[in-house]
């Protein structure tokens, strides 16, 4: 990232929002699209990354520093605060529409994206995400559904797409008593990968779903071995795209936003240093072909309210802390599960034991007060259902609303509050578990970046772009 970071940071000083980087280049449209979507990534995520490596590891994010800057709004249709698939929709088609809609307007209209339209010019096209490839942000692409949890039906509208080439997870419900999108996808021209050692077999004029053996790729903090990265499946895209006509590729960090949901500072921080090395990728190409290219970062909208600062620790930041969370909270949920299967009776102290094992709870770590191991407790008692709360409470304590649930379906519940305990404790709060109407930041560079700058909204995205590819 250093390199990268040095060369952006000259750039930063030469070049400004309302310049060309030469003459030759003015009025010149992008031959070489790249579209970031950091899921649910606010500024205040990538900005707790970079202090984060900063205080490492002495490094810095290569995405703040890009030379074009500017924010977006993220409003849809029927909600100052916006869904996934209905801002993915504005950003793929440049039309507002209604939470949970994916491609079609509020009144029903099919919404195209401009994926189609660098298609009918024809220039190729990709995909990349580090979720499920049916899932709302890359299924805003190329799908129109009027719910984005219709995941059989988007799988199968994928299959019979136009996009040269998807990576990412495998799909949600790929399977009914009619079809296999899977099989339908290979009828209709895909070529099928399924691992990461199959990745130097890709043929120029071939389209592909790469896919995870799961349905989205790990988490970065859980770093496992013979599985796709985002940034390995961005560098293949790059490869394999690469034409006399030009590509789009459209790049996003899925699990930023999962992470952010959960309130997981440690997880999420992790997920955004991973997205930037996918970033970092584009940028070497960028280095190449710098008067042919422009690279957009953006995010749809900003995820648990996340800020820098907490009432816990005034004026104090900690970053150095997280270093020793050893795992995602999804991992750990798993790993909880796993032992309450085992051990329906199991006792808190154990499940303490875990948490200290994991979350490097102890002297010279993360040090939690007997307060903080009361929440715990307590967050362990209303999953056996000995703390008796309101379903009000319950949705504001641990994000649950069945609160007569089974326990291994509360298991949220411990993970949820040792996340805020340890955020708190690192100078990191948390407003909510769900997505926030902030606006979000735009950075940019190459050609073509001008449009980006200042204050725009996310439906520009796609008209700005779809003009560059117009002119093609």
């Amino acid at each position: 990232m250093k390199s990268i970071y040095l060369y952006t940071l000259v750039l930063l000083l030469t070049v400004s929002c309302n310049t060309t980087t030469s003459q030759n280049t003015q009025n010149k449209a992008p031959k070489y699209i790249f579209l970031f979507i950091g899921d649910g990534m606010g500024m205040v995520q990538s900005q707790a990354a970079d202090l984060y490596l900063r205080t490492n590891e002495q490094d810095s994010l290569d995405l703040l520093y890009l030379p074009g800057t500017g924010y977006m709004s993220t409003h849809s249709a029927n909600s100052q605060i916006t869904g996934s698939a209905a801002s993915g929709t504005a950003i793929s088609t440049g039309t507002k529409t209604n939470n949970g809609m994916l491609g079609i307007s509020p009144t029903g209209d099919t919404l195209f994206s401009f994926m189609n339209t660098a298609h009918k010019k024809g220039m190729k096209t990709g995909i990349i995400s580090s979720v499920s490839l049916d899932h709302a942000t890359p299924a805003a692409f190329y799908a129109h559904r009027n719910s984005r949890n219709n995941y059989h039906e988007i799988s199968v509208q994928l299959a019979h797409s136009d996009i040269d080439f998807f990576a990412g997870g495998g799909f949600l419900n790929p399977v009914n008593k009619f079809q296999n999108a899977y099989t339908l996808a290979e009828k209709n021209g895909y070529t099928l990968i399924k691992s990461p050692e199959n990745l130097s077999s890709l043929q120029p004029d071939s389209r592909y779903i790469i896919y995870d053996s799961l349905t989205a790729l790990p988490y970065a903090i859980d770093s496992q071995k013979n599985r796709f990265s985002l940034e390995m499946i961005t560098q293949a895209a790059i490869e394999n795209l690469k034409n006399e006509q030009g590509f789009v590729i459209m790049i996003e960090g899925g699990k930023i936003d999962w992470a952010s949901h959960a309130n997981d500072a440690a997880t999420t921080i992790h997920e955004v240093i991973e997205f930037n090395k996918a970033i970092t990728k584009a940028l070497k190409f960028y280095n190449k072909h710098p008067e042919e290219t422009l690279i957009i970062v953006t995010a749809d909208h900003e995820t648990g309210g996340m800020a820098l600062g907490e009432a816990v620790v005034p004026y104090e930041t900690h970053y150095d802390m997280l270093v020793h969370q050893l795992i995602s909270y999804e991992k750990f949920e798993d790993t909880l599960r796993k032992i309450w299967q085992d051990n329906p009776k199991i006792s808190f102290e154990e499940v303490y034991a875990h948490i200290t094992q994991f979350y490097s709870i102890g002297d010279n770590y993360i040090n939690f007060s007997k307060d903080d191991i009361l929440c715990i407790r307590r967050a362990y008692d209303f999953i056996n259902n000995n703390y008796k709360i309101s379903e009000k409470e319950a949705l504001l304590k641990y994000n649950c609303t069945n609160i007569s649930a089974l326990a291994l379906d509360k298991l949220s519940a411990i993970t949820i509050t040792t996340n805020r305990i340890v955020a708190q404790k690192s100078g990191i709060g948390w407003t909510t578990y769900a997505h926030s109407s902030a606006h979000v930041p735009v950075f940019t560079i190459g050609i073509g970046k001008e449009p980006f700058c200042g204050l725009i909204d996310n439906t520009d995205i796609s008209k700005i772009i779809t003009s560059y590819i117009d002119q093609e």
